[in-house]
């Protein structure tokens, strides 16, 4: 019983897989019954026996069109912008660049006034009551005496400083006698009594110097001696 059953099973199956659902007719594979379904028609001829016109198509393949210009690559960020001055030429080869203008140099010291001398033989003098004598050791070769007391005296006119102030007076002068006496007298001022010591002959020269204050301008110096003879006189040198 169970064995029919199978057999029974596998001949149905058999009849389904030789005969599917759906077919027509009994033989294998379908048969049509003469007419081409729209499938299976042959695109390529009409019904009238002629090609297709391909202008008809109704889906055209398009045509290539050209390919667009690759785009500018951007600009690199970091690239240095274009500078639009010209540079400046360099130097030609072997040219020297132009130094600066050295600073002018300061200007020089002024001088240092000279001393400047003034002869008592001179006319420019006021001399009453005295003598020339000729020295050997004198300047010029000449001095003054016979000034002091029943004599004479001796005036330098004209004693012109280089600034208003002290000055060192520098008096030459002759004494073939032991230590003698003078007062000198600045601008009519009160006098200045000086001691002048022995030179050791009458044409031996020996100088003092004193500090006197003198104006501006021209200056008078008077020498006198109230009480005894005063020493021969050879000049005056001033230093400012």
């Amino acid at each position: 019983m169970a064995l029919c059953s199978v057999i029974a099973v596998v001949a149905v199956l058999v009849t389904q897989t030789l005969s599917p659902r759906g077919a027509t007719g009994s033989g294998w594979p379908p048969q049509s019954d003469g007419t081409a379904t729209a499938a299976t028609a042959d695109p390529g001829q009409t019904d009238d026996g002629t090609a297709p016109d391909e202008s008809d198509d109704p889906s055209p393949t398009p045509s290539p069109s050209a390919a667009p210009a690759p785009a500018a690559p951007p600009a690199d960020p970091g690239a240095p912008a274009a500078v639009s001055a010209a540079p400046a030429a360099p130097p030609a080869r072997g040219a020297v660049p132009p130094s600066p203008a050295p600073p002018p140099p300061p200007p020089p010291p002024a001088p240092a006034p000279k001393p400047v001398s003034y002869e008592a033989e001179s006319s420019a003098n006021t001399m009453p009551g005295t003598r020339l004598f000729s020295c050997s050791g004198c300047s010029g070769g000449k001095k003054v005496g016979y000034v002091g007391k029943g004599m004479g005296s001796l005036q330098f006119n004209g004693i012109t400083p280089a600034t208003a102030g002290t000055v060192q007076l520098v008096i030459a002068y002759v004494n073939g006698d032991g230590s003698r006496t003078a007062q000198l007298s600045v601008n009519g001022g009160p006098p200045l009594t000086l001691t002048f010591p022995g030179t050791g002959g009458w044409s031996t020269v020996r100088t003092m110097t004193v500090n006197l204050a003198l104006a501006s301008g021209a200056n008078r110096l008077l020498f006198t001696n109230p009480s005894g003879p005063g020493p021969d006189f050879d000049r005056l040198t001033v230093i400012s």
